[in-house]
């Protein structure tokens, strides 16, 4: 803990506060708010509130917003927040609200822990602390206990009903009824549960996105009462109306329809038609964004409105029932004006679908939309050329990245919100490039590091415990994190990691077998490395099986382990991981390699079956376990049209991409025309965010993500091989140039680097790349001219 927090909470008595009545095993979902009133004369010039939950907050002061969003931590680590809040105090009687939503169940973004509430105050000179002189109550708004789950990685929906709630965040004249007071053995002392500092920035919520209007209707409602609210929305019947059936004060022409109708100053909704049980909106946000949901409404009647939330219209709804998944929640409306904003779990869409019931005299609706809440790292990185495709693909490459990383990297903010190693890979490349930010990363990465068990491997999302785990998945991780460390140069950080990484190893080592790591037996391995035919997973092994891509992913691993040993100052380690990298890839060709088709096999062993794919060969050449001609041969194989491999995916195909531009001079132009085919695809089908597969929407049962940041490698390859400039050591005290041509004829981007930006503007002329690069002082640039075609000035800044 900083020492000045120490001394606030220890100063003002602080404890961690829980009603014991509401702290049974089992409670789950509970919504609990605190209140605690207080008087300020004079006030102060400075104030600061300091808080840690478990599991979420939202905070007030005297009815004022203050913040909200506990860092997601593991229960026996847990994290405060420091909240400046001297913009909200005022002289004489004051208030603080806090609300706890506490979910009780894991997750894959969430271990349960013990419910609580820890917070102190500094208001000048005077300090206050949770304990004994807080209030508290059930709030009565939120339905408690168990309820359908948004999905099986995400935690509850939520119904909330306005009428129920009062001004409790308001200090003048408040008599609510339920408060009691916190007893002393609603309270435990702060070192039963140490907490430390947030390690990232909070994030930065934002004015509301511009919501419209794009088609409404009437309903009827068929399902069974004990449907959810999603179960019972995706089986409305509906029925559209034009603009001027349903809305009051539309100019319209005739009997056309005029939307979309934006959602600014209020659209007056006509009371639902005899016969129909409500009137529904499906609105548009313009883009796929992530944050909090917002409503803004003014109604005569305690309506009843049903939400769901995705990230397309496929069906010309939005899909509110996905499988087991419940993407809808429910808010009833009290009397008069009233704006809601739901800040427990943060809401992913570009549309959201409105279902309004039970009222009887017209409604206005304000705006229903999102907040968004990015993380605030700002564009350091840029790269620009003169193909219009190229520069809309990075675009949408960056945004999707940014709506992917919220307290750590994110696979996608809609379905799952989980930080999984693989994923984070490919969003730490590109990050680097874009963002030049290295506390994300890390932070992800000691979060993933944290999750070791036993066997060596981590668990398959940081903070879970999941009851199943993916081995390639940990390999990765090691790769990513020296990737950090070569990015931002922070040797500390290597010897940080390596004790993590010495023991994975070392397991690792123990289990080899002829010099090969087998695939792990159990139903606790979940044996994937892609969404491909035969990749997409064995589970529950029961005899030993070897697989070229986990060996691969090993030998990679290896690698990148020498380098932390030799960055962290362990010289015996680095050695023992390339020695244990010697044995490995000379047993992997004889065991994988077959003679007649010239290819690798995915799998051997007693379990192996036959299966040749992209992903294999591509593994063989990134991680050097083939000589120069067989990876000419594979690299021949992955840029042939119908080759009979089975395909990489989006997911993985920067393996593909990186073997081949291994021979740029040949295979550059191939990768970025299939980069051009590909993300192309997605943009000429309205993608606003790339997809997690080609198939969009479409798969996984229709349960496809289409914001999924492992598809924003472009990032990646824009600026590490367009621009070319990669670093051959830590922080690029040394790095190379070595722009791909035959692409486009010019290009020009700034690469972020700790010592400052590499900026890099290059033309093809008279079949040569001409250009300069400006760097930082004390950095040296590597120009790769071994075919005499790069004529590059070089300028040191500063």
């Amino acid at each position: 803990m900083e020492p000045a927090e120490q001394e606030l909470f220890t100063a003002s008595g602080a404890k961690w506060i829980w009603p014991s009545s509401e702290s049974d095993p089992g409670r789950v979902n509970q919504t609990l708010l605190f209140r605690r009133e207080f008087t300020i004369d004079p006030l102060p010039e400075s104030a600061r509130l300091v808080i840690s939950v478990d599991t979420n907050y939202t905070a007030w002061i005297n009815g004022i917003f203050v913040g909200t969003g506990q860092f997601g931590d593991y229960p026996d680590r847990k994290t405060y927040d420091s909240l400046p809040v001297d913009h909200a105090m005022r002289e004489g009687r004051n208030v603080v609200g806090i609300l706890v939503h506490y979910c009780g169940v894991s997750h894959q973004s969430y271990i349960q822990g013990r419910p609580g509430l820890l917070f102190a105050m500094e208001i000048g000179a005077a300090v206050i602390g949770s304990g004994t002189t807080s209030d508290w109550r059930v709030s009565p708004a939120y339905r408690q206990g168990e309820m359908p789950r948004l999905t099986p990685q995400l935690p509850f929906t939520f119904e909330y009903d306005a009428a129920l709630e009062d001004n409790w965040v308001l200090p003048a004249a408040y008599h609510g009824r339920g408060w009691q007071p916190i007893r002393e053995a609603d309270t435990h002392r702060l070192d039963d549960r140490p907490v430390r500092p947030r390690p990232l920035m909070k994030l930065s919520i934002q004015e509301r996105v511009p919501a419209a209007v794009v088609a409404q209707g009437v309903f009827r409602r068929d399902a069974a009462t004990d449907a959810t609210v999603a179960e019972l929305m995706s089986t409305d019947f509906l029925s559209a109306r034009t603009t001027e059936l349903l809305f009051t004060g539309i100019e319209t022409a005739g009997r056309l329809s005029v939307t979309p109708v934006e959602l600014r100053g209020g659209v007056r909704i006509r009371k639902p038609e005899k016969g129909t049980d409500g009137i529904y909106l499906v609105i548009d946000l313009g883009s796929n964004d992530c944050g909090y949901l917002d409503l803004e409404l003014e109604t005569e009647d305690p309506a009843v409105i049903d939400i769901a939330y995705g990230e397309h219209l496929d069906e010309l709804r939005v899909r509110a029932r996905i499988g087991n998944r419940n993407f809808a929640s429910r808010y009833r409306c009290k009397v008069g004006r009233q704006r809601f904003t739901y800040c427990v779990t943060r809401w992913s869409a570009r549309y959201l679908q409105l279902h309004i019931s039970d009222f009887s005299h017209d409604f206005t609706l304000h705006y229903a939309g999102i907040l968004p809440a990015p993380y605030p790292v700002g564009e350091k990185g840029n790269f620009d050329c003169s193909d219009r495709l190229l520069r809309r693909i990075n675009e949408v490459a960056v945004r999707t990245l940014r709506i992917c990383m919220h307290e750590h990297y994110e696979d996608t903010p809609w379905r799952e919100q989980g930080l999984y190693a693989n994923d984070a890979r490919n969003q730490a490349l590109c990050g680097f490039y874009c963002f030049g930010e290295y506390d994300f990363p890390k932070v992800s990465f000691d979060l993933l590091g944290q999750g070791l068990k036993e066997d060596g491997y981590l668990e398959l999302c940081a903070p879970a415990e999941v009851p199943v785990t993916i081995p390639s998945f940990s390999l990765v991780w090691i790769i990513e994190v020296a990737e950090t460390v070569l990015y931002s140069g922070d040797r500390a950080y290597a010897e940080r990691m390596l004790p993590v990484v010495r023991q994975m190893i070392e397991t690792y080592s123990f289990t080899l077998d002829d010099g090969l790591l087998p695939c792990p037996v159990g139903e606790r391995y979940w044996h994937f490395y892609d969404w491909a035919d035969g990749l997409s997973g064995d589970r529950g092994l029961e005899e030993t099986r070897f697989d070229a891509p986990l060996n691969a992913f090993f030998c990679m691993a290896l690698d990148a382990a020498a380098l932390l040993g030799d960055w962290g100052g362990d010289e015996l380690f680095s050695a023992a991981c390339r020695d244990i990298a010697v044995m490995v890839r000379g047993a992997y060709h004889g065991t994988f390699w077959d003679e007649r088709a010239g290819l690798y096999q995915t799998y051997a062993g007693s379990g192996g079956k036959p299966h040749v794919c992209e992903l294999t060969q591509s593994l063989a050449v990134c991680g050097n376990l083939c000589d120069a001609s067989t990876a000419d041969e594979l690299r021949s194989h992955l840029a042939t049209p119908d080759n009979g491999l089975v395909e990489t995916t989006l997911s993985q195909s920067i393996y593909k991409f990186e073997s081949l531009l291994m021979n740029a001079e040949f295979y550059g132009p191939w990768v970025f025309e299939k980069i051009a085919e590909d993300w192309g695809h997605m943009l000429y089908h309205g993608a606003t965010t790339f997809w997690e597969t080609m198939k969009g929407g479409w798969d996984f049962f229709n349960a496809g993500s289409l914001s999924h940041a492992w598809s924003a490698s472009p990032v990646y390859f824009f600026g590490a091989h367009l621009l070319g400039v990669r670093p051959t050591s830590p922080a690029f005290d040394t790095f190379t140039v070595a722009p791909v041509h035959g692409v486009v004829p010019r290009a020009a981007g700034r690469v972020p680097t700790p010592a400052g930006p590499i900026d890099v503007e290059w033309k093809e002329r008279d079949g040569k790349i001409v250009g300069a690069v400006r760097h930082p002082p004390g950095t040296i640039p590597e120009i790769s001219n071994d075919s005499g075609l790069l004529d590059f000035r070089t300028v040191e800044t500063g």
